[in-house]
């Protein structure tokens, strides 16, 4: 009678590796991208009390995100370039105390408090930011999914999607998620602003792009095709950029920050709706509480971040 052998588990998240060479450093610096890998938290933070107040974060992943050089530089709103009139965007201000110093900061709460700056910075910036194409943009284009009740099982997610580039052929690619570790990774969403006079339709007019005309039915290696319906996708692909996929969307994050992907590609990201996906995106950018619809909010859970 043959033996078989015994099969090794499959990991709870098919890893990503990333492309040291390519990434930039304003992304992240690709070493330190801990997106895709379990890594334990600091001590310190496992011990203190202050931990059980916070949700439950990544240790390794805001350090990535934090490190000086790649956290924006927070600016007042009114001297930000393309920043609008309204409250100021920015982490609730300490209270000043009465002679007595504030108890310091744990590691986590710390990490926790910079990756916020840096999705403060992101905002501030992103009325110039949405819809600019340059060296550093990818371009997503949101397709509808193929089978919505099979696609997720409970806190695991299924993604498929396809990637084009103009000078290599289309590929497919398939990876398996832990929604629970993926969210770990990123805080609580800060609340979102209201600023005055806010222009809705111009803001979304800033992503229209034809910077990429491929079909999304275009023929793919490894046999894996995305087809869309009529009516469930749009026009043209968003342009997308890496820091901002990184501070609210773990799930495009890997891929962009990954070794399958170059600046200039076109990615077809299935998602529940696809027609919501430019707010989404506008959302991601600006943090605009208009931007933020029902569908909004569930591309956003989606893709692994947190509403």
């Amino acid at each position: 009678m043959r033996i078989s052998k015994l099969r090794k588990p499959r990991p709870a998240i098919d890893p990503i590796k990333t492309n040291v060479d390519s990434a930039k450093k304003w992304v992240l610096t690709a070493s330190r991208c801990q997106l895709c890998s379990k890594s334990p938290l600091p001590r310190s933070a496992i011990t203190s009390p202050a931990r059980n107040h916070l949700p439950p974060v990544d240790a390794k992943w805001f350090r990535a995100a934090c490190d000086g050089p790649l956290t924006p530089r927070i600016v007042e709103p009114d001297k930000a370039e393309g920043a609008t009139e309204g409250p100021r965007r920015g982490l609730p201000d300490t209270p000043r105390d009465d002679g007595l110093s504030a108890p310091p900061l744990t590691p986590l709460a710390h990490l926790t408090r910079r990756f916020q700056s840096f999705r403060v910075g992101l905002w501030q910036r992103g009325l110039t930011d949405f819809g600019r194409v340059d060296d550093d943009t990818f371009f997503v284009m949101p397709v509808a999914l193929r089978q919505p009740t099979a696609v997720t099982d409970g806190d695991r997610l299924f993604i498929s999607a396809v990637i084009h580039s103009k000078n290599r052929k289309p590929k497919g690619i398939k990876r398996e998620f832990d929604l629970r570790q993926l969210r770990a990774t990123v805080p609580e969403p800060l609340p979102s602003p209201r600023s005055p006079n806010f222009d809705r339709d111009s803001l979304l007019a800033a992503a229209s792009t034809e910077e990429w005309m491929v079909s999304p039915s275009t023929p793919v290696s490894r046999g894996l095709v995305l087809t869309t319906t009529t009516g469930e996708s749009q026009a043209n692909p968003v342009p997308i950029h890496a820091p901002h996929a990184r501070a609210h969307l773990p799930v495009l994050a890997s891929i962009l920050m990954s070794n399958l992907v170059q600046s200039g590609d076109k990615i077809d990201l299935p998602m529940p709706y696809p027609r919501a996906w430019t707010e989404t995106a506008a959302y991601v950018y600006t943090g605009e509480e208009e931007m933020l619809t029902d569908e909004v909010k569930e591309n956003i859970r989606y893709l692994g971040g947190r509403i």
